[in-house]
């Protein structure tokens, strides 16, 4: 077991694998551990520090020099950072003050290499533009009052077992996650699963997890989990370490071994469904690629797998679950639609508002199908439906509401809202059911204390789109603003190539009308 394992169950957990090793006194080494934690945010609980304080002093200080750095890049203690401006947001120049004092500053300097085009100066070639005015070690001194806001804000680390147990409990917990998983935990259960071969989720309910673990699985030669084409599909982006959620496009770069793995998967799924030849025209363009690479026709023993691909190509017909539920829709057989719907409950419960709208007259039907397979819905969509019903009855001006979509990257659109509203019968029987369904999976919580700042705190149906850092709350999220001085960041991030962007913000009214905006250029509107 390595040390980027232990880097990954630090960061993940924030807890600290306990070496094996000699007991001595490592009291010192451990209580100086805690200072350097303490000035990046960070502390040892009283466990962890008292289990320190038994080793070896050399084993505690081997341990220290490798959390150390873990948790300072953690918190981006681990770069440099500097700022334009050392007092921002005091002491920054109107724009034409600034570019006048490049200007200046050029004159000045008979050395200046200023760039001239078309007889027009150049401003970014100016030797003060894009320079920083002060050092980093000036821009620390100006700026010791902060550290005194910060000292209340500490992150605890805790005593773990041993770096193979923590390892294995780590891998548990991202595979049998029943949200998906973001960017960086996806790395490292793609990571982890490589070296925690011993032990098997019971379940894994989020099928990106499943493809990282089922690339472990072809490497072995073991037992694919496999129940549908798309399963396929995503395990041969993994293989060919691309995007297991089918957002980006993958270049499939496969070995022989792993081709026959695929098809033989693939021959395993239809040939016990041919049903599932359905899910192909989702992805149509992805496999006629992988189809070019897997070569299907070299290997007649797997003929249900060559069926997907004629699919792809648009030889064969295979109607999707989707297409058959919206020509049910299309003939006016709402309770029809919903029934058939009801052989995949999340989709069943996600499309409920529309089967609702569509067919008033059928909503018993409808809502009799919700409540026989309720008990199969994931919770996040059964909290994801409940939390759109909510929205969907609050009183507002119907001429001039508005709806917001947000899609699965963090991207919204707002449009306007003119669907009708729910049936006030089929609303109230549709919030018992679920709020029946959701109470029922709850475990007794005893003597529970709420914070009332946590009720403005949207609740993360989902791990996608969540933005890194410390700190960050779910989108939808509200928080209140105490003091004269809100200070916030917010940062881009450029693929190919460096550029500055500066801190802004835009400012929009109830409508999301009437923009204003801050940034560097008109720091004193609206409250700046």
């Amino acid at each position: 077991m390595n040390i980027a394992i232990e880097r990954l169950v630090v960061r993940q957990t924030h807890r600290v694998p306990v070496p094996d090793g000699p007991a001595g006194a490592g009291g010192t080494a451990a209580r100086r551990f805690d200072a350097a934690l303490m000035s990046a945010g960070f502390k040892l609980s009283g466990e962890l520090l008292g289990t320190l304080s038994g080793l070896a002093e050399d084993a505690v200080v081997d341990l220290a020099a490798r959390v150390l750095p873990v948790v300072r890049e953690m918190v981006g203690d681990h770069v440099r950072h500097n700022v334009y401006f050392r007092d921002f947001p005091a002491g920054v120049p109107d724009t034409l003050d600034f570019w006048a004092s490049c200007l200046l500053d050029a004159l000045a300097d008979p050395d200046a290499d200023v760039e001239i085009i078309g007889g027009e100066i150049n401003l970014l070639s100016l030797p003060k533009y894009g320079r920083y005015l002060h050092s980093y070690e000036e821009m620390l001194a100006a700026h010791d009052e902060l550290i005194a806001g910060a000292g209340d804000r500490l992150t605890v680390l805790h005593a773990g077992r041993g770096l193979g147990a923590e390892a294995d409990r780590l891998f548990l917990a991202l595979a049998g996650s029943v949200t998906p998983l973001t960017e960086e935990e996806r790395g490292a259960l793609r990571e982890l699963a490589a070296h925690c071969t011993t032990v098997t989720p019971d379940a894994i309910p989020v099928r990106e997890n499943r493809a990282l673990v089922n690339q472990v699985r072809v490497a072995e030669g073991g037992d694919l989990l496999l129940d549908t084409v798309t399963d396929v599909l995503r395990l041969a982006c993994a293989l060919s370490l691309g995007d297991v959620t089918l957002v980006e496009p993958t270049e499939f770069l496969l070995t022989r071994r792993e081709r026959r793995a695929l098809l033989a998967g693939l021959d395993a799924v239809v040939r016990g469904n041919p049903a599932k030849l359905g899910d192909v025209a989702a992805h149509r363009e992805r496999w006629k690629r992988l189809g070019e690479r897997l070569h299907p026709h070299e290997y007649p023993r797997w003929p249900h797998a060559q069926d997907v691909f004629a699919v792809a190509r648009g030889e064969k017909k295979a109607p999707s679950f989707a297409g058959r539920v919206e020509a049910l829709l299309g003939e006016g057989d709402v309770a029809g639609a919903a029934a058939l719907a009801a052989n995949a409950p999340g989709v069943l419960f996600r499309s409920l508002d529309r089967l609702l709208r569509t067919g008033p007259e059928a909503s018993g039907a409808v809502l009799d199908a919700a409540e026989s397979v309720a008990g199969q819905v994931s919770g996040r969509v059964l909290l994801a439906v409940r939390e759109h019903l909510l929205n969907r009855t609050r009183k507002a001006n119907r001429t001039k509401d508005t709806r917001v979509i947000v899609g699965r990257t963090g991207r919204g659109v707002a449009v306007p809202e003119t669907r009708p509203p729910l049936d006030p019968d089929a609303f109230r029987r549709l919030k018992d059911l679920l709020d029946a369904e959701v109470r029922s999976r709850l475990p007794a919580p005893g003597h529970l204390v709420v914070d009332p700042a946590v009720l403005d705190v949207a609740l993360p149906l989902s791990g996608k789109a969540t933005a890194d850092g410390l700190g960050v709350l779910p989108r939808g999220s509200r928080s209140p603003v105490e003091g004269e001085l809100l200070r916030f960041f917010i940062y881009w991030k450029q693929r190919e190539r460096r550029t500055d962007f500066d801190l802004s913000a835009l400012l929009l009214d109830k409508d999301y009308g009437d923009p204003q905006w801050l940034s560097y250029t008109s720091l004193r509107k609206v409250g700046g």
